[in-house]
């Protein structure tokens, strides 16, 4: 997983994919994919996957005034 700034990141992948496995499946938590995409795509070799994945709960604004309640809920039971 690529948790890294989002300008950072095919640097960094650069240098890590040797040591992934042939199979492995690359993901990262940026929140926009078009650059992601087209930066790390080229880079994943073989049989090995890029899924570009989005943060799991966050939105554009930050700090306490920002948050909402609800933005998490329980799993139906």
């Amino acid at each position: 997983m690529l948790a890294v700034p989002i300008l950072t990141m095919r640097a960094t992948l650069e240098k890590m994919i040797e040591h992934t496995a042939p199979g492995a499946v690359v993901t990262d938590v940026g929140s926009v994919k078009q650059y992601v995409v087209r930066e790390l795509e080229p880079l994943i070799t073989g049989k090995r996957s890029l899924v570009a994945a989005h943060p799991v709960a966050g939105k554009e604004t930050t700090g306490r005034g920002c948050c909402r309640s609800g933005a998490i809920s329980r799993p139906p039971s």
